[in-house]
């Protein structure tokens, strides 16, 4: 059983406008098959997106105008197990490097997972910089990254896994949080030091404090299923990919409405 399976039974629902309080999707598009990473490239005006097994860690490039997509690269099987599965996927706009999950093709269950760094620079020509190979360390889906940090979620345990990436492929672990409703994907937002998390083929939301990620800032159910995939463009709409369709929704952020007003209250408590 593939990762697909995972998401096998998922049900999407697709309002045809926004939500009455002005919250929702506000466009859908077609997207690569076996959809899942995304996050936003400012500089060039796109949003990188990876896929599972379906194209074999197929990396794209979408254009948040319209949707449309374009092949960009694959990643390769430099671990060697029993092939690529993209999940998660973080750019460092800083170093222009891209870090592509991979659970290698196995269920997520028999070998330990990795993750990719590609130097795309030039976006025509990436190049492979390092590789993490997880080992024992299962089921990894969405990442992103908080100072020098990196954080994964992991299907398995319902954990969030807070890593530490040397180069040359060392790794340790800094700290695992427990949360629930197995999250799939996972985006730091750095202007209001928070992650948004959502379960793999959920319809909720979750608000996390980026310091301690174990308090719920709060949730909302834009009223679609989302996969693994989950970033923001122009820090105001969040993408969601879908696996069922498969599609990536286009989200208005309920959140941003707080910032100087419900929002202030609610994180001057942490």
């Amino acid at each position: 059983m593939k990762m697909a399976a995972i998401f096998a039974t998922a049900v999407l629902l697709v309002p045809a406008a926004l939500h009455a309080e002005g919250k929702g999707v506000v466009n859908t598009y077609p997207a690569v098959s076996s959809c899942t990473g995304l996050d936003y490239d400012p500089a060039n005006g796109w949003i990188w997106q990876t896929s599972t097994d379906s194209n074999n860690g197929e990396v794209v490039t979408v254009d948040p105008e319209d949707g449309s997509f374009t092949h960009s690269f694959y990643v390769p099987d430099v671990v060697g197990t029993s092939g690529i599965e993209g999940s998660g996927l973080h750019y460092d706009e800083d170093d222009q490097y891209l870090y592509v999950t991979d659970s290698n093709g196995d269920s997520l269950a028999t070998y330990g997972d990795a993750i990719y760094c590609f130097d795309v620079s030039d976006p025509q020509n990436p190049g492979l910089v390092d590789v993490w190979d997880l080992g024992s360390l299962d089921g990894i889906l969405g990442i992103t990254a908080r100072g020098s940090s990196f954080y994964c979620v992991f299907a398995y345990g319902d954990e969030l896994r807070k890593l530490s990436l040397n180069p040359g492929g060392g790794w340790t672990v800094e700290h695992t949080y427990s949360i629930p409703n197995q999250p799939g994907g996972i985006y730091y937002n750095e202007a209001h030091d928070l992650f948004y998390s959502h379960e793999a083929e959920g319809g909720t939301i979750h608000v996390l404090d980026g310091a301690n990620p174990l308090n719920e800032l709060g949730s909302f159910n834009p009223g679609c299923s989302m996969g693994v995939g989950i970033t923001m463009v122009e820090g105001f709409y969040i993408w969601a990919s879908s696996y069922a369709g498969p599609v990536n929704n286009v989200i208005e952020d309920e959140h941003l409405s707080f910032e100087s007003t419900t929002w202030g209250a609610v994180k001057a408590t942490y």
